[in-house]
């Protein structure tokens, strides 16, 4: 049986304006595991982002980064939600 994963990827560089966002990473919507994923740029090291959920994600299929604001937008596939998470700047502290 062949399993078919669907992702979609955001790349984050590293920025350094005052307002220092990011690391530089990718952050990926893994719908087989309804899971936001980010790995590092050497592609070595990946963390489940530890997103405040009241419910499970169904699908996330799509991503979204407001860098100004902070916020994180995911879209489900399945559930027909968007998601977005404030006070996104920690990602700085995941690798």
């Amino acid at each position: 049986m062949m399993m078919m994963m669907m992702m979609m990827m955001l790349m984050i560089p590293e920025r350094d304006e005052g307002k220092t966002l990011l690391c530089r990473c990718v952050l990926v919507a893994d719908c087989l595991n309804n899971t936001v994923v980010a790995v590092d740029s050497t592609l070595t090291k990946a963390r489940v982002l530890p997103l405040p959920l009241d419910e499970p994600m169904n699908d996330p299929c799509r991503l979204f980064l407001d860098e100004r604001a902070g916020k994180l937008f995911v879209a489900e596939g399945n559930g027909g939600r968007v998601l977005v998470f404030d006070n996104f700047r920690k990602l700085r502290t995941l690798f």
